[in-house]
């Protein structure tokens, strides 16, 4: 995926792999664009997943948070945040989304791309938690 229309013309195969339908199909879009390819490509009107990728995080601790209160009722809570922290650390956000195989689909600037970006842990992350933002 190298273009916005590449990623817009095959945004439902990305819902496929989500099992999920989105009815903002812009903010699946969005979530999926990463900084340097904004930086590269510079339109008022086009915006980058770190807005989405702040607020999936949010909404990851929480779920998780709240999962775990109910399902483990007998864990103390430095156990329970020990547990929160692994399922949402950055490798567990990147292999979740290896997973779902949905790195083709992230937009990246030239140099990014280029230094094999959507391969880098830290990138797929954010991909994720801007996913769940969205």
């Amino acid at each position: 995926m190298n273009t916005l229309e590449d990623l817009k013309k095959n945004i439902l195969s990305v819902e496929e792999r989500l099992g999920y339908i989105f009815e903002n199909k812009d903010h699946l879009i969005l979530s999926l664009i990463h900084r340097s390819f904004v930086n590269e490509y510079k339109s008022a009107s086009l915006s980058h997943n770190e807005r989405l990728e702040f607020l999936g995080d949010s909404v990851l601790g929480l779920v998780l948070a709240d999962y775990l209160y109910h399902r483990l009722p007998s864990y103390p809570e430095g156990l329970l945040s020990q547990l929160r922290s692994r399922l949402v650390d950055a490798s567990s956000c990147a292999h979740y989304l290896q997973k779902l195989d949905l790195s083709p689909f992230i937009l990246l600037g030239r140099g990014e791309a280029i230094s094999e970006g959507r391969a880098k842990s830290s990138i797929q992350a954010d991909v994720f938690e801007a996913i769940v933002g969205a």
